[in-house]
């Protein structure tokens, strides 16, 4: 299922950007999904009053406006077509991952799922040759079971760029797990654990510049257990 996003293309002179010795000041395209914006320079510079700020292109017929009309049309085709490719994939299309992908930056862009898949695999051959335990690895299952589900009904989606998590995941995640799942907040805090250990996994392959999620704490409360009095200690002694 596709995600419901408003991709909006648009071109414009940046002024403030310092003009070229030939007095003409570079075009810059606007990309706005959901109300998120990245910029990208086309290299083309032209003459302001060339520029029709209402279309978004060169005024007039003339040779150079046409070959230049004709290169901003093929730019926003390549968006277009990029911005769909991003979509049959079911990712977050977020502005800057378009625009990265569109200057050819996220070719072997990881997913959070496949970094876990990718851990998990490690740790299962870890297993098998008897250096980690079974029952870790089974948790780690687990945790990613979670987070499947809990990106789609949080993203609407099956999975989410590394590059596109924020701080706030880790207490999204936490919200979800023990109100949605009724999670105790000690289990909850354990697959943010597990979380967290994957995305510094992510950074140490340099998968990601930097962990957004370094800055949440795992707190784990200490639960109250009720003490057995004398007479029931006597029944567990006594008791075959």
């Amino acid at each position: 299922m596709r995600v419901a996003q408003n991709l909006s293309i648009l071109f414009w002179i940046r002024k403030n950007a310092g003009k070229s010795t030939d007095k003409k000041s570079p075009i810059y395209c606007r990309i706005t999904i959901n109300g998120q914006r990245a910029e990208i320079s086309t290299g083309i510079n032209i003459e302001e009053d060339n520029f029709n700020k209402a279309t978004g292109f060169l005024k007039g017929k003339s040779k150079e406006a046409n070959d230049i009309n004709e290169q901003l049309l093929e730019t926003r085709s390549k968006l277009r077509k990029i911005y769909n490719s991003l979509l049959e994939k079911e990712e977050l299309v977020t502005a800057n991952l378009l625009r990265q992908a569109f200057i050819g930056k996220v070719e072997n862009q990881k997913t959070l799922i496949q970094a876990f898949t990718f851990h998990n695999e490690q740790f299962l051959q870890k297993v098998k040759a008897g250096q980690k335990a079974m029952g870790t690895y089974k948790r780690f299952n687990v945790t990613v079971n979670k987070l499947k589900a809990f990106i789609k009904k949080e993203f609407n989606t099956n999975d989410i760029a590394l590059a596109n998590i924020k701080g706030s995941f880790a207490e999204d995640f936490e919200h979800y797990l023990t109100t949605h799942d009724l999670m105790h907040s000690n289990t909850a805090m354990k697959h943010i654990k597990n979380t967290k250990k994957i995305m510094l996994l992510a950074v140490q392959k340099e998968w990601l510049v930097r962990n957004p999620l370094s800055q949440f704490r795992c707190t784990f409360q200490n639960p109250e257990r009720a003490r057995l009095m004398e007479d029931e200690l006597e029944k567990l002694q006594t008791k075959e």
